[in-house]
């Protein structure tokens, strides 16, 4: 019986100590837990002033201090979007255990996932593209330039076309990357896609304002020059009639 009494003395001074922040002893509990539990709470008395939770109840609005105690401190929210940005293909589950690591606090993957989106990252898949040289970006703001005041009838007589290229194998694009709204093309947040796997296909069409080519299949080997008049241009491409006015 001593010993029983002993251990709940134990486990009510560490209640008490979580509940109220105070540190008291064990000995000081099973001396006289219910004076110290009096004399704590004797100026709470609902004679002297409604409890809190009457007066939260009358009061409408938000509570200081009410819900759940966030698991992060702003501090290390930060430290959460950096290391996502460091490297953007982090899954979340990484990205916690790096907090971990460095904290000694762990966290959730869905924690990271509401710290990240607090900070403006999404989780979206990267752009799959071939990557462009300051000299072809150059190169394409000049014809932009150069062409914006064009008409509907000097884009009549333009034939858009491009090849695309299928393959049985994976694109990769299923890893997913952190980035912010509206940044799909950046550069950090595209993956360069310049060579391409066997197994695979090549196709190539065109479309202008009235109409649009035939689907051309181009067989095995390279795309060379005299191959893209006889096999594309020539059996596909016709000039339309205000073109050669």
């Amino acid at each position: 019986m001593g010993m029983d009494r002993i251990d709940s003395s134990r486990q009510l001074a560490a209640l008490w100590s979580s509940a109220t922040g105070v540190l008291i002893s064990a000995s000081s509990m099973s001396a006289a837990p219910c004076t110290a539990y009096k004399d704590s709470f004797i100026e709470d008395s609902p004679q002297d002033k409604p409890s809190r939770d009457e007066k939260d109840w009358k009061e409408p609005g938000d509570t200081a201090g009410g819900g759940r105690v966030r698991s992060t401190t702003p501090a290390e929210d930060r430290y959460i979007v950096l290391s996502a940005k460091k490297n953007r293909r982090t899954a979340a589950q990484q990205v916690a255990n790096q907090f971990l690591a460095a904290s000694g606090k762990q966290i959730s993957r869905k924690t990271v996932a509401r710290r990240l989106r607090g900070g403006g990252l999404y989780a979206r898949r990267p752009v799959a593209c071939v990557p462009l040289t300051r000299q072809h970006r150059t190169a394409r703001l000049q014809w932009c330039l150069e062409h914006h005041n064009w008409t509907e009838q000097d884009w009549a007589c333009i034939l858009f076309s491009d090849e695309s290229r299928f393959s049985l194998s994976s694109d990769c694009r299923r890893q997913l990357i952190w980035r912010e709204s509206g940044t799909a093309y950046r550069p950090e947040n595209i993956q360069e896609k310049d060579r391409y796997p066997t197994c695979s296909i090549v196709v190539w069409a065109g479309i202008m304002i009235n109409g649009r080519t035939r689907l051309h299949v181009v067989a095995n080997g390279t795309m060379t020059s005299q191959r893209y008049i006889d096999e594309v241009l020539v059996p596909h491409v016709r000039f339309p009639w205000c073109c050669l006015l």
